[in-house]
C-alpha cells in the first residue's frame, strides 16, 4: 500500500544520507555524541532538552548535506 511505498523511499533517503555523512572524517564519532546527548536528555525525562538536541542534530545534518549537494 502507500504507507509501505512512502516507508521503503524513506528508508532509501535515510540510507543515502547515511552515507554520504558518515563517510565525512571524524562524522561517525560526532554523531555518536550527538545521538548520546539526545538519549541522555530522555532518560533525564527532559523531553525539551531531547527536542533541542534531536532539531540540532538533524539541522546539523541537512546543513552539511545542502552543502555537499552545492555547486562548487
Amino acid at each position: 500500500g502507500l504507507l509501505t511505498v512512502l516507508l521503503t523511499d524513506l528508508h532509501g533517503l535515510l540510507t543515502e544520507s547515511r552515507l554520504i555523512t558518515l563517510a565525512r572524517p571524524g562524522q561517525v564519532s560526532r554523531s555518536a555524541d550527538e545521538h548520546q546527548a539526545i538519549v541522555d536528555a530522555v532518560l533525564a525525562g527532559d523531553p525539551a532538552e531531547a527536542g533541542r538536541r534531536a532539531d540540532e542534530h538533524v539541522a546539523r545534518v541537512r546543513r552539511w548535506i545542502a552543502d555537499f549537494r552545492a555547486p562548487a
